[in-house]
């Protein structure tokens, strides 16, 4: 239910078996939309990825640089070997692609191939989501882990 400004508008966001799976879901596209969305623009505009992505000159080089301004550890980043509970960019046939890897190091929700400038972009706004998602778990949920509290599918999914 969206009550802004006295708007009584109803937005399905899915149908779901049971009230877990379906709270965390709207608790996670709730943050989503609209907390992280701000964090990510900002983050974006002040690390000059937009700047370098319309320029085309994105490597992987300035997203480390990007996130190490960003102080999100590298761990979130998994370039050659894969880490745990992290965006894995790699190659991919002509292009490059991100996707979510899980605790037990299994991929979820790969993005589809793209030139290396705009898959980092997108990879940005995937770490950025995770590294928040995990900050926010760590403050309001008494430090539980993410990966503890959500499915691998829930986590993909939000940091697509």
């Amino acid at each position: 239910m969206n009550l802004e400004r006295g708007r009584n508008e109803e937005e399905t966001v899915g149908i779901y078996e049971c009230l877990e799976t379906g709270s965390n879901s709207f608790f996670l596209d709730r943050l989503k939309k609209y907390y992280l969305n701000r964090n990510i623009a900002k983050a974006k505009n002040d690390s000059k990825i937009i700047e370098l992505l319309i320029k085309n000159e994105l490597t992987v080089d300035k997203l480390l640089n990007a996130l190490n301004n960003c102080n999100i550890p590298t761990s979130y980043i998994s370039t050659q070997n894969i880490e745990r509970h992290s965006i894995n960019l790699h190659k991919d046939g002509t292009g490059w692609t991100s996707e979510y890897v899980d605790i037990n190091r299994i991929s979820h929700r790969k993005a589809i191939s793209e030139p290396l400038s705009q898959c980092i972009s997108y990879a940005f706004a995937r770490i950025m989501y995770l590294y928040l998602l995990d900050k926010i778990m760590e403050k309001y949920f008494n430090g539980i882990k993410s990966f503890d509290y959500f499915t691998a599918e829930e986590i993909a999914s939000f940091t697509s």
